[in-house]
């Protein structure tokens, strides 16, 4: 289940730290990909205990915003040296959830319009950030690291 925190992140942007408990062991995490070329790796499917989790995160993020929504959930590997430049989502997407599922060394990265670090979000196994898709929400993504980045990407979008 995630939990989500009441206080914005960062002055009046509309974004949250979350959290979420019964994730995957590292071991189960890491064997669910297995493309080590591609800078972004899409989970495909097939692991019962994976698959129940993302069916129950649907079901939640299904209630987080007032209106119609569709919701796709991604687990995520991003390669080292991925780099995602900050930016704004399209209008289609109503907000997005991003949790580390290990412990990771970077993660994502709140910008102002000028694009300056105003908040980084946590790097923990099981933490993440929730935001709404807004003006005051440009986000972006660096791994600097040697190792890969493991996630889960939600997108809440309009039906």
């Amino acid at each position: 289940m995630i939990t989500i925190e009441q206080n914005s992140i960062y002055e009046n942007i509309p974004a949250w730290n979350v959290k979420i408990d019964n994730l995957p062991t590292d071991e189960v995490v890491k064997s669910l990909f297995n493309d080590p070329i591609k800078d972004r790796e899409f989970y495909q499917g097939g692991n019962e205990e994976v698959d129940n989790l993302i069916q129950q995160i649907k079901d939640q993020c299904n209630t987080l915003i007032d209106e119609d929504t569709n919701v796709v959930i991604s687990f995520v590997k991003d390669c080292p040296k991925y780099k995602l430049i900050p930016h704004y989502d399209n209008n289609k997407i109503l907000g997005i959830i991003m949790i580390n599922l290990v412990d990771n060394s970077s993660s994502t990265i709140m910008y102002s319009s000028a694009n300056e670090p105003l908040y980084t979000s946590s790097t923990k196994k099981g933490e993440g950030i929730f935001y709404k898709n807004d003006i005051r929400c440009k986000h972006g993504f660096y791994n600097d690291s040697e190792d890969y980045r493991y996630a889960i990407m939600v997108s809440i979008n309009k039906a």
